[in-house]
């Protein structure tokens, strides 16, 4: 099971933004209630599979082969672009 809190913390690495506006409980140490409001709700079963973990990762990477192969593409074009300049 992944918690609600673990997929919130996995998108943010990822740079995805939800908009939930959740808090830590950390931040709202003075209201106890509140806190654990936000706790509880952290620690709930977000839905999301180990598939859709691994689905997700298996995009990234692709994705990330991509852009790597991109920008080698790129630095070898403008070592092209210096050696003809320098010649």
């Amino acid at each position: 099971m992944f918690t609600a809190g673990f997929v919130q913390q996995y998108n943010t690495a990822f740079g995805v933004v939800t908009g939930t506006g959740a808090t830590t409980a950390d931040s709202r140490a003075g209201d106890t209630s509140e806190a654990t409001a936000t706790l509880d709700a952290r620690l709930r079963d977000s839905g999301v599979t180990q598939r859709d973990i691994l689905a997700h990762s298996a995009d990234a990477g692709e994705r990330y082969q991509q852009l790597a192969a991109q920008v080698n593409g790129l630095l070898d074009h403008l070592a092209a672009l210096q050696n003809r300049k320098e010649q």
